[in-house]
C-alpha cells in the first residue's frame, strides 16, 4: 500500500510517499527506512526524522483530475515494475497485449480484470485497484478525454 508520511530535517518538512508491504505496520516500516537512511548519510546530507503518517482525504472527495493523475501514475509505475520483475518474454508480452487491449481499445471495465489477472503480485496493487474503481465510477470517457489533453 502507498502511505504518505511527514518527514523533516533541521531545515524543512515535507510529505513523502512510501510503498509499504501490506503485512507491515506503516509507521514502524517508515521509521526503519528513515533510520536506515540516517545510518548511511553522506557528508552533505542531513539526518531525517519521521513526524507522522498523513491521512489523505477520502478518494470520493478528490477532484477528477487528482483521481486521473494518480491512476496514471500508479498504472504506469505498476506496468514498469511488471516489465522489470518479469522481464522474460511471457511477462512483457502479457503486459503489452493486455494494456494495449484495455487502454487503446476502450475496454474500460476490464481494467480491474487486467489488474486481478496479473501473473505477478506488486505491493501496491490494492491501491491501483481502488483508484481504478474510482476512475470507472467517474466515467472512462471522461478519463480518456482528460488523458488526451495531458498528452
Amino acid at each position: 500500500m502507498i502511505v504518505k508520511a511527514k518527514i523533516r530535517n533541521e531545515d524543512s518538512e515535507w510529505i513523502e510517499e512510501f510503498v509499504v508491504p501490506d503485512d507491515e505496520n506503516p509507521e514502524e516500516y517508515i521509521k526503519t527506512i528513515v533510520d536506515n537512511f540516517n545510518a548511511t548519510l553522506r557528508p552533505y546530507e542531513k539526518s531525517r526524522e519521521f513526524v507522522e503518517i498523513v491521512q489523505d482525504k477520502d478518494i470520493s472527495e478528490w477532484q477528477d483530475e487528482e483521481v486521473f493523475k494518480k491512476f496514471n501514475e500508479l498504472l504506469l509505475k505498476w506496468i514498469r515494475e511488471l516489465s522489470h520483475e518479469n522481464s522474460n518474454a511471457y511477462g512483457s508480452a502479457w503486459v503489452k497485449h493486455n494494456f494495449d487491449k484495455i487502454v487503446k481499445n476502450k475496454y474500460n471495465r476490464k481494467i480491474i480484470d487486467f489488474i486481478n489477472d496479473c501473473p505477478i503480485s506488486i505491493e501496491y496493487t490494492s491501491d491501483l485497484k481502488r483508484i481504478a474503481s474510482e476512475v470507472l465510477k467517474r466515467g472512462w470517457r471522461k478519463y480518456r478525454r482528460w488523458i488526451k489533453n495531458e498528452i
